[in-house]
């Protein structure tokens, strides 16, 4: 089917562009696996009948096996992020043992309509859906002066740096959808760093970002800039040249070096932003190779006097941690001004408050509900959305007739850890390294206001007590001294870590263990 004749689905405050794939909310982009917006096209293009689950797995996971719970997931997924709709129901209805219907009105558009629209990139951070995105204005302002300056021939390098969940991606992309309000002609491309095994993929960020931008109007402009500066990495992109030309280009570049595809990119990232500027965004760069860390330090190198915005995010513990090369280039960098460091921090109180606000408009919650959540959260954005996402789920917060209202009083509600901040903790704890996860263990118990003979700044694992004697030997409260030797790890979490989450709760740690188990889990404790 044409592009162009291929329909936009729109209800709610949602709409749904089969051609470009694509889901925003109040023209703004939602980020989903490609199978979920699939799952989501079909349920559109079939809404008002109950789609069978049989159905479902054939015509989205086509010539794939997969489980059932590959499709409970996804539409889990696309329940979370669509909401309910004004009445209170969900958007997609399931029907036990039978399948799944999409109930709402739906407004079916041509594309058409929309083919002179500029795409939005990201997620916009207009003032009518701080749900979304609230907090990081002096970031912005900060970020749109190194725009004008990119504009200007003076690129930048911007580190946007802080812990998981902190709110780096969402900080960009409000970023990115601003740009295009602003400057419609801005390129913009976006490359993703993930964890690799073993030796990995090289330049994998870099790609991804190459093969963005060869879906963008600029097509023609990219390809061709490509072919005439980097022709090592044309390789790297198959669907761009035939047989013919790879077998050529191959021939080229026999024993390209890594110093001539550092060049490469650094030739064509010139060539093509000497007519047009364009922001690079490098996401989860603490998991970016060493072939990908070297390119970030050459292109720093150069940027000044190109039209490039380089964005890339990161947490500074994981570079620490791991001994990253990325952490001297950073450092190097920095010293030479050509990059510009963003730490984030916790939402403040009146931020929490907002957020609560926007997501539920219009609402009539207690005044000291964002007060309590707040304090629970200690405005961490993750925490603080997935407490938002459980109290719906929990039934603790509803839509009735006009208005968001809490069903339980505040000194009633039970204030959950979310399940996915439950699996980012535990990941994080299970990376560390056993002597650092014994000193985090114990440390988390410890309720003496000095350090005990055992903690030193090297923390010496030698001199750590050993689990065996763990049991009834240390003085805390809050918890059962008489519990089997098996559990008496969690046990002692009891106290200091929560036994569901294991996350450090470093206010009820001794002053002398906060900082240890800040360094052992690369991040600040939270009060779970």
């Amino acid at each position: 089917m044409n592009e162009k004749r291929k329909p936009v689905y729109e209800f709610g405050r949602f709409r749904m562009a089969s051609a470009e794939g694509l889901l925003t909310r109040d023209g703004q982009a939602i980020r989903l696996p490609p199978k979920a917006l699939e799952l989501l096209l079909f349920l559109l293009e079939n809404r008002g009948r109950v789609v069978g689950k049989e159905t479902l797995l054939t015509r989205v996971w086509s010539g794939t096996f997969v489980e059932e719970s590959n499709l409970t997931k996804n539409v889990f997924l696309l329940r979370r992020n669509l909401g309910a709709r004004e009445d209170g129901r969900p958007y997609i209805e399931t029907f036990p043992k039978r399948g799944y219907r999409f109930d709402a009105d739906v407004r079916e558009r041509s594309a058409a309509e929309f083919a002179h629209a500029p795409a939005e990139v990201g997620s916009a951070t207009s003032r009518q859906d701080l749900g979304s995105f609230v907090g990081r204005d002096q970031q912005l302002r900060q970020l749109k002066a190194l725009m004008e300056q990119t504009i200007d021939g003076a690129g930048k390098m911007a580190l946007l740096s802080g812990e998981a969940g902190i709110g780096k991606t969402a900080l960009a992309e409000s970023f990115l959808a601003s740009v295009r309000r602003r400057h419609p002609n801005v390129l913009a491309a976006r490359g993703v760093c993930v964890e690799q095994y073993g030796s990995g993929e090289a330049y994998l960020p870099f790609l991804d970002a190459l093969t963005s931008l060869l879906r963008t109007c600029a097509k023609e402009r990219v390809l061709t800039a490509l072919q005439a500066n980097a022709p090592a990495w044309c390789l790297h992109l198959p669907s761009i040249a035939s047989c013919v030309e790879r077998d050529r280009i191959q021939y080229e570049t026999i024993g390209a070096t890594k110093e001539r595809m550092l060049r490469e990119m650094g030739d064509f990232l010139g060539a093509l932003t000497a007519n047009i500027p364009l922001v690079l965004l490098l996401e989860d760069l603490h998991w970016a190779d060493q072939s990908t860390a070297d390119l970030l330090h050459s292109l720093g190198r150069r940027i000044g006097s190109q039209r490039l915005l380089m964005i890339g995010t990161y947490r500074p513990e994981d570079v620490e941690i791991s001994k990253h090369p990325l952490r001297n280039y950073v450092r190097e960098l920095l010293a030479h001004r050509v990059c510009e460091e963003f730490p984030l921090e916790a939402l403040p109180d009146h931020d929490v408050g907002a957020y609560l606000n926007a997501r539920f408009a219009p609402n009539d919650f207690p005044a000291e509900i964002a007060a309590l959540i707040a304090r629970k959260t200690e405005g961490h954005p993750l925490f603080l959305s997935g407490l938002a996402d459980f109290l719906i789920e929990r039934g603790d917060i509803i839509w009735n007739e006009n208005s968001w209202i809490v069903t339980r009083r505040p000194a009633e509600l039970s204030l959950e850890v979310p399940s996915n901040v439950c699996s980012i903790i535990r990941n994080r704890i299970e990376r560390l390294e056993e002597r650092d996860r014994r000193l985090l263990e114990y440390a988390a118990i410890e309720a003496k206001s000095s350090p005990p003979p055992w903690f030193q700044p090297s923390w010496n694992s030698k001199r750590l007590p050993s689990k065996s004697s763990w049991s009834g030997s240390i003085g805390c409260t809050g918890w059962s001294a008489g519990l089997k030797r098996r559990n008496c790890l969690t046990a002692r979490w009891r106290s200091g870590i929560v036994l569901r989450t294991r996350s450090i709760r470093t206010r009820s740690m001794a002053p002398w263990c906060r900082p240890a188990a800040s360094c052992c889990i690369g991040a600040r404790g939270r009060n779970f």
